[in-house]
Protein backbone atom coordinates (compact mmCIF):
# COMPACT_ATOMS: atom_id res chain seq x y z
CA UNK A 1 0.00 0.00 0.00
CA UNK A 2 1.02 3.64 -0.38
CA UNK A 3 2.89 5.52 2.33
CA UNK A 4 1.34 8.39 4.38
CA UNK A 5 4.48 10.35 3.26
CA UNK A 6 3.93 9.61 -0.62
CA UNK A 7 -0.06 10.13 -0.53
CA UNK A 8 0.31 13.43 1.62
CA UNK A 9 0.55 16.64 -1.06
CA UNK A 10 2.02 19.72 0.35
CA UNK A 11 -0.43 22.34 1.59
CA UNK A 12 0.53 26.05 0.56
CA UNK A 13 0.06 29.23 2.91
CA UNK A 14 -3.46 30.08 1.43
CA UNK A 15 -4.80 27.34 2.27
CA UNK A 16 -8.03 29.19 2.73
CA UNK A 17 -10.37 28.79 0.34
CA UNK A 18 -13.02 31.27 -0.87
CA UNK A 19 -12.55 34.03 1.84
CA UNK A 20 -9.70 36.03 1.81
CA UNK A 21 -8.93 33.43 5.20
CA UNK A 22 -10.18 30.49 3.94
CA UNK A 23 -10.30 26.74 4.02
CA UNK A 24 -7.35 23.62 4.59
CA UNK A 25 -6.27 22.25 1.37
CA UNK A 26 -6.43 17.94 1.25
CA UNK A 27 -3.23 16.46 2.60
CA UNK A 28 -3.54 13.33 0.94
CA UNK A 29 -2.53 13.00 -2.79
CA UNK A 30 -4.72 11.94 -6.12
CA UNK A 31 -5.00 8.43 -6.38
CA UNK A 32 -2.55 6.35 -8.15
CA UNK A 33 -5.54 4.28 -9.61
CA UNK A 34 -7.58 5.52 -12.93
CA UNK A 35 -10.40 7.65 -11.83
CA UNK A 36 -13.94 5.83 -12.96
CA UNK A 37 -15.30 7.84 -15.89
CA UNK A 38 -18.63 8.29 -14.09
CA UNK A 39 -18.00 10.18 -10.69
CA UNK A 40 -21.70 11.12 -9.89
CA UNK A 41 -23.19 13.55 -7.12
CA UNK A 42 -27.31 13.61 -6.86
CA UNK A 43 -29.87 15.00 -4.30
CA UNK A 44 -32.12 12.28 -2.53
CA UNK A 45 -34.48 13.49 0.22
CA UNK A 46 -35.54 11.47 3.17
CA UNK A 47 -38.74 12.36 5.82
CA UNK A 48 -37.06 12.21 10.08
CA UNK A 49 -39.69 12.58 12.64
CA UNK A 50 -37.69 15.38 14.06
CA UNK A 51 -36.65 17.22 11.23
CA UNK A 52 -39.41 17.04 8.52
CA UNK A 53 -38.04 16.38 5.30
CA UNK A 54 -34.24 16.60 4.85
CA UNK A 55 -31.95 16.51 1.82
CA UNK A 56 -29.05 13.89 1.21
CA UNK A 57 -26.17 14.26 -0.54
CA UNK A 58 -25.33 10.74 -2.64
CA UNK A 59 -21.86 10.16 -4.06
CA UNK A 60 -20.90 7.94 -6.42
CA UNK A 61 -17.34 6.87 -6.76
CA UNK A 62 -15.76 3.98 -8.40
CA UNK A 63 -17.51 1.02 -6.56
CA UNK A 64 -18.52 2.60 -3.81
CA UNK A 65 -22.17 4.47 -2.83
CA UNK A 66 -21.73 7.20 -0.24
CA UNK A 67 -24.50 9.24 1.34
CA UNK A 68 -24.18 11.79 4.08
CA UNK A 69 -26.58 15.17 5.23
CA UNK A 70 -24.52 17.98 3.54
CA UNK A 71 -24.02 21.26 5.56
CA UNK A 72 -27.23 23.41 5.52
CA UNK A 73 -26.83 27.47 3.80
CA UNK A 74 -23.70 26.20 2.00
CA UNK A 75 -22.58 26.42 -1.43
CA UNK A 76 -21.08 23.23 -3.30
CA UNK A 77 -18.98 22.44 -5.78
CA UNK A 78 -17.65 18.88 -7.46
CA UNK A 79 -13.96 18.01 -8.53
CA UNK A 80 -14.63 15.03 -10.56
CA UNK A 81 -11.06 14.48 -11.22
CA UNK A 82 -10.20 14.22 -7.33
CA UNK A 83 -13.01 12.45 -6.53
CA UNK A 84 -14.10 15.38 -4.38
CA UNK A 85 -16.97 17.85 -3.32
CA UNK A 86 -16.72 20.78 -1.47
CA UNK A 87 -19.02 22.90 0.40
CA UNK A 88 -18.39 26.01 1.42
CA UNK A 89 -20.88 28.24 4.29
CA UNK A 90 -22.72 31.14 2.33
CA UNK A 91 -23.32 32.70 6.31
CA UNK A 92 -19.62 32.17 7.79
CA UNK A 93 -16.29 31.49 7.27
CA UNK A 94 -16.74 27.77 7.15
CA UNK A 95 -15.69 25.16 4.80
CA UNK A 96 -16.26 21.02 4.56
CA UNK A 97 -14.56 18.61 1.83
CA UNK A 98 -15.51 15.21 1.48
CA UNK A 99 -12.62 13.30 -0.59
CA UNK A 100 -12.36 9.37 -1.48
CA UNK A 101 -8.95 8.17 -1.78
CA UNK A 102 -7.70 5.01 -3.21
CA UNK A 103 -5.18 2.53 -2.03
CA UNK A 104 -3.91 4.25 0.95
CA UNK A 105 -3.21 2.57 4.12
CA UNK A 106 -3.47 4.45 7.44
CA UNK A 107 -0.40 5.53 9.26
CA UNK A 108 0.50 5.18 12.99
CA UNK A 109 -0.59 8.71 14.81
CA UNK A 110 3.35 9.45 15.05
CA UNK A 111 3.27 9.49 11.30
CA UNK A 112 0.03 11.61 11.13
CA UNK A 113 1.81 14.30 13.47
CA UNK A 114 4.62 14.35 11.48
CA UNK A 115 3.48 14.96 8.54
CA UNK A 116 1.42 17.67 9.84
CA UNK A 117 3.71 19.53 11.76
CA UNK A 118 5.61 19.51 8.06
CA UNK A 119 2.78 20.82 6.35
CA UNK A 120 1.43 23.24 8.74
CA UNK A 121 4.47 25.42 10.20
CA UNK A 122 4.22 27.47 13.30
CA UNK A 123 0.61 25.81 13.72
CA UNK A 124 -0.83 24.52 17.13
CA UNK A 125 -1.49 20.79 16.28
CA UNK A 126 -3.34 19.04 18.62
CA UNK A 127 -3.16 15.19 19.36
CA UNK A 128 -4.81 12.61 17.23
CA UNK A 129 -7.81 11.04 18.24
CA UNK A 130 -10.10 8.87 17.14
CA UNK A 131 -13.25 10.00 15.20
CA UNK A 132 -16.81 8.52 15.05
CA UNK A 133 -19.25 7.85 12.12
CA UNK A 134 -21.80 6.19 11.44
CA UNK A 135 -19.70 4.17 8.86
CA UNK A 136 -17.19 3.55 11.38
CA UNK A 137 -14.36 4.61 13.06
CA UNK A 138 -11.23 6.63 12.06
CA UNK A 139 -8.89 8.91 12.88
CA UNK A 140 -8.96 12.75 13.48
CA UNK A 141 -6.66 15.48 14.25
CA UNK A 142 -7.42 19.61 14.94
CA UNK A 143 -4.92 21.92 13.50
CA UNK A 144 -4.83 26.07 14.78
CA UNK A 145 -3.34 28.43 12.58
CA UNK A 146 -2.51 32.55 12.74
CA UNK A 147 -2.49 33.99 9.75
CA UNK A 148 -0.86 37.74 9.27
CA UNK A 149 -4.22 39.52 9.13
CA UNK A 150 -4.68 37.50 12.39
CA UNK A 151 -7.56 35.64 11.44
CA UNK A 152 -7.37 32.32 13.65
CA UNK A 153 -8.48 29.38 11.64
CA UNK A 154 -8.69 25.51 13.04
CA UNK A 155 -8.85 22.46 10.55
CA UNK A 156 -10.08 19.38 12.03
CA UNK A 157 -8.74 16.45 9.16
CA UNK A 158 -10.59 13.13 9.49
CA UNK A 159 -10.01 9.92 7.79
CA UNK A 160 -12.46 7.31 7.72
CA UNK A 161 -11.01 3.99 6.15
CA UNK A 162 -13.08 1.34 4.23
CA UNK A 163 -11.76 -1.50 2.12
CA UNK A 164 -9.07 -0.36 -0.07
CA UNK A 165 -9.01 3.65 0.83
CA UNK A 166 -9.95 6.04 2.99
CA UNK A 167 -12.61 9.11 3.06
CA UNK A 168 -10.87 12.40 3.53
CA UNK A 169 -12.65 15.00 5.48
CA UNK A 170 -11.68 18.20 6.26
CA UNK A 171 -13.18 20.59 8.09
CA UNK A 172 -12.43 24.61 8.89
CA UNK A 173 -13.83 27.56 10.49
CA UNK A 174 -12.99 30.50 12.55
CA UNK A 175 -11.76 29.61 15.78
CA UNK A 176 -13.98 32.15 17.17
CA UNK A 177 -17.26 29.98 16.08
CA UNK A 178 -15.56 26.96 15.48
CA UNK A 179 -17.51 25.19 18.72
CA UNK A 180 -20.72 26.52 17.94
CA UNK A 181 -20.28 24.91 14.21
CA UNK A 182 -18.74 21.66 14.98
CA UNK A 183 -22.29 20.27 14.73
CA UNK A 184 -21.91 20.37 10.93
CA UNK A 185 -19.48 18.34 11.17
CA UNK A 186 -21.06 15.78 13.42
CA UNK A 187 -24.32 15.72 11.13
CA UNK A 188 -22.23 14.57 8.47
CA UNK A 189 -20.37 12.00 10.56
CA UNK A 190 -23.60 10.55 11.91
CA UNK A 191 -25.31 10.52 8.45
CA UNK A 192 -22.56 9.33 6.57
CA UNK A 193 -23.23 5.34 5.18
CA UNK A 194 -20.33 3.76 3.04
CA UNK A 195 -22.04 0.90 0.69
CA UNK A 196 -20.88 -1.14 -2.55
CA UNK A 197 -21.82 1.13 -5.77
CA UNK A 198 -25.10 -0.62 -7.71
CA UNK A 199 -23.79 -1.67 -10.67
CA UNK A 200 -27.19 0.15 -12.41
CA UNK A 201 -25.34 3.16 -11.47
Amino acid sequence: MTSFKSLVTVASVGLLWILSSAFAQSTLPFSSEPVRAKFKVRVESITLPEDGLVYTTVVLADELKISFMPPRNCSSSIQADQQKISFSSTQTQMGLTLRVVKNFSMPDDAAILARFHEIYKDAQIQPVTTVISSAGTGRSCDIRRVFKNANVMITRHAYIPFSGGCLEIVFTTDAASFRAQRFVFTWLMNSLKIEPRPASE
